[in-house]
């Protein structure tokens, strides 16, 4: 065994840096099937996503490709989320989602009744006032601008309940008007509308 002896210390060292890198090396050998059974799962995930249709009062209604397990607020989360005008009671959050659904939110119903008035005060415009109307009864008699109830101006061509009670409350806040023209600066009330009422209206 004397040759042993003559063998240097470094050369020990190295033998043993050896085996030792010998044991760790099958451990190392595990990593990439564990990362590809990762990205097989991935894949599979991306298999199984759905398509929602997403429409009504949100944002940004559309198509949408979901995770599978994805409920309605995930939906209407990636479509921009709900607008002012959207009925959020109406909507059930947690219902699960499937393939080819849709979720859809409705309007408010304040937000209907707003444009059926809306829809409602066009179409009053478009025509003429009614021969039996309460002034024209009463022998064509005007509207005062200044003093006349609800009822009074929606007698006016083109005037519903919507803009009766925008007159009224903007001679409430700022005063009388001045000159029939200031009928212009109520909302709903365009140069058109206003050629329509003038003959029919008064100050006074």
């Amino acid at each position: 065994m004397e040759w042993l002896k003559r063998i240097p210390n470094g050369v020990w060292g190295v033998a043993i840096l050896a085996l030792v890198g010998a044991a760790f090396w099958p451990g190392r050998e595990e990593a990439p099937p564990l990362v590809a059974e990762q990205a097989q799962q991935a894949s599979a995930a991306s298999d199984n996503r759905i398509m929602v249709h997403v429409s009504g009062e949100v944002v940004c209604p559309g198509l949408y490709q979901m995770p599978p397990n994805s409920r309605a607020q995930d939906a209407i989360a990636m479509a921009g989320g709900f607008l002012p005008s959207a009925d959020a009671s109406r909507v059930n959050m947690a219902k699960r989602l499937k393939d080819g659904m849709q979720v859809r939110v409705p309007a408010a119903k304040s937000a209907k009744a707003k444009a059926t008035a809306e829809r409602a005060e066009a179409a009053a415009a478009e025509r003429p006032a009614a021969t039996g109307s309460p002034e024209r009864a009463a022998g064509g008699q005007l509207v005062s601008i200044n003093q006349a109830d609800e009822a009074a101006l929606c007698s006016l061509p083109g005037v519903g309940p919507a803009t009766a009670r925008r007159i009224i409350a903007y001679r409430t806040e700022r005063g009388p008007f001045g000159k029939v023209d200031d009928l212009l600066k109520v909302p709903g009330i365009g140069p058109a509308k206003l050629a329509a009422i003038r003959p029919r209206v008064t100050l006074e």
